[in-house]
């Protein structure tokens, strides 16, 4: 690829934005379906899930209810043994994605946008994922491995400042971008460091934060809901009282 020339970007973030779960939600149900994490982790994260589905709890406790059961487990596990379990979830999985974004990446990988994926999810999974997708780029979270297995040491935390993680890697790979023609892509609070980014951004399916900072800033927001997908031009929150 030649970086000298000037490029425009395809940003977007992975779970919740084009998987329509989590990757590493889904990867840690697999590990223990194959045994390779124990069963009895799933006591928290269901309870959790439970509650969220429920409407009774909040889907970030869900999310590091999970987070922590892999952190906690992954030590000490062979690496080749995590990636069968990511390759067979992802050929059961990998096209459980939104059409919206499904789509957008193919309009900008026809018209030769660069593409970049950014995930807190592990960049064992994400990049698996990332290359199924057509992405060029890719970053996740790194995990530590030693001899060939996990050490349980997170190297780089994919979820923390995506925007500052996005700048360094442009200045590393040496890239010319043209962030204002770029379009960014994003359904959560953490993902507004690389919104902010780009003269394009777009809050799709977004959670309360991400909603609420981006009808201030007049940002492009799109719901896909079963079988529509619409733009909401303004919007009110309304407070459910029990």
């Amino acid at each position: 690829m030649n970086n000298l020339s000037i490029k425009k970007l395809g940003i977007f973030d992975i779970d919740g934005t084009i998987f329509r779960s989590a990757l590493f939600l889904e990867l840690v149900y697999g590990l223990v379906d194959d045994k390779v994490f124990p069963n009895k982790i799933l006591k928290d994260v269901n309870k959790e899930y439970t509650a969220w589905a429920n409407r009774r709890g909040n889907y970030m406790d869900y999310v590091h209810a999970s987070w922590d059961a892999f952190i906690r487990e992954i030590k000490g596990k062979e690496e080749k043994t995590v990636n069968e379990v990511i390759d067979k979830f992802l050929l059961k999985h990998k096209d459980r994605v939104y059409r919206y974004t499904r789509d957008i990446i193919k309009d900008l990988k026809k018209k030769k946008y660069t593409l970049i994926a950014i995930s807190g999810s592990p960049t064992h999974v994400v990049s698996k994922f990332a290359e199924y997708m057509g992405f060029e780029y890719f970053l996740g979270s790194d995990f530590e491995t030693k001899n060939g297995k996990f050490t349980g040491r997170i190297l780089t935390d994919g979820s923390q400042n995506k925007g500052d993680t996005l700048i360094r890697f442009i200045e590393k790979k040496g890239l010319r971008i043209d962030l204002e023609n770029s379009i960014g892509v994003g359904d959560a609070g953490i993902d507004i460091s690389f919104l902010n980014l780009v003269g394009k951004p777009i809050a799709f399916n977004p959670s309360s934060v991400l909603a609420a900072y981006a009808k201030k800033n007049n940002w492009k927001i799109i719901v896909e809901r079963k079988d529509v997908v619409y733009e909401i031009k303004d919007f009110k929150f309304v407070s459910l009282k029990s």
